[in-house]
Order: C-alpha cells, then structure tokens, then sequence
C-alpha cells in the first residue's frame, strides 16, 4: 500500500469523522430546510448501488446473502452495526436495522429522523435487491431518543406505459 492511502479490499478509503459530513448537512438544513436531506439521500443511494453491484459479482448466490455481506462491509467501514431486518421480495419490501449510527449520535437530539444518507444507502441497496427503484424511509433514529436507526425501503411499481424505446 502507497503511502498516504486506506484500502478495504481493492477500494481506497477515507477516514472522515461523521463531524464533517453533519456540520455540511446542518449548514445544508439552515439554507434548503428539509430539502437539504434529499442531497444527503441521493449520495447514499448513488454508493449503495456502485458498491452493491461490485459485490452481487462477487458471490454466487444472491438476496439475503448479498444484503448480509452490504451490511457488514457497512460495519466494517464504521457505519454502524447494520443488521438485515426483513426482506420479502414477493412484497417488494427491505427492512434494515442500524445500532449505534454514527450520524444519528453525532448529530445530537432532533425532532425528525437525521440520517439521509443511511436512508439512500438502504434504498440503493433495495433497488438491487429487488430488481426496481425503489425509496427508503427512516421510521425511528437514534436523535429522536429511539432505539436504533431502522429503515424500510419499498420497490416503486413502474407502469410499462411509462416506458418508452429509440
């Protein structure tokens, strides 16, 4: 390894305090309001479904599988305990637990769920998982004083009216 860099695997990392990413969302929160979360969102999303796709061609077997192996390496780079709560293809429905959310704790008290970009990285997660778009939400966070961070990402239906071809 070269001086001056961190690697998991092949993937070179960056050791960042979750300081740095609140102090940008909360400057985000006092200039867009709640937009400020949707930015937060879609970077999550956009890594989970890079880094989900490397790892579904690495294993053999896919589903819960590839989620467990998303929710460890999640762990592995201090995000967290992140467990596999629940995952119903059928219903097209992704439940993942969160203990101990750096963002949440390092963020403090607050009246709604903080961590967007959890968020996007359980739905990015989900869209692989479930072979469609699809959208997350944070049903409790640890800055609401609850229990762990958990999230539930459903598949969006997509109507094939709405498709279109060259």
């Amino acid at each position: 390894m070269a001086a001056g860099q961190l690697r998991l695997g092949p993937r070179r990392m960056v050791l960042l305090r979750p300081q740095v990413l609140l102090e940008l969302q909360k400057s985000l929160e006092d200039h867009l309001g709640s937009r400020a979360g949707e930015y937060f969102y879609t970077a999550g999303h956009g890594w989970a479904v890079g880094e989900t796709r490397r790892l579904k061609t690495a294993l053999v077997e896919e589903g819960a599988s590839l989620a467990g192996l998303f929710c460890s390496r999640m762990g592995e780079m201090g995000w967290g305990q992140w467990r596999l709560a629940g995952l119903d293809r059928e219903a097209g429905l992704l439940r993942v637990e969160v203990e101990d959310s750096p963002l949440a704790l390092e963020y403090g008290p607050a009246d709604e769920p903080v961590c967007h970009l959890l968020a996007g990285l359980v739905a990015g997660l989900a869209e692989v998982l479930l072979g469609a778009p699809a959208s997350c939400r944070e049903i409790s966070c640890l800055a609401r004083q609850e229990a762990s961070c958990q999230f539930e990402a459903r598949a969006q239906q997509v109507d094939q009216s709405d498709s279109w071809s060259w």
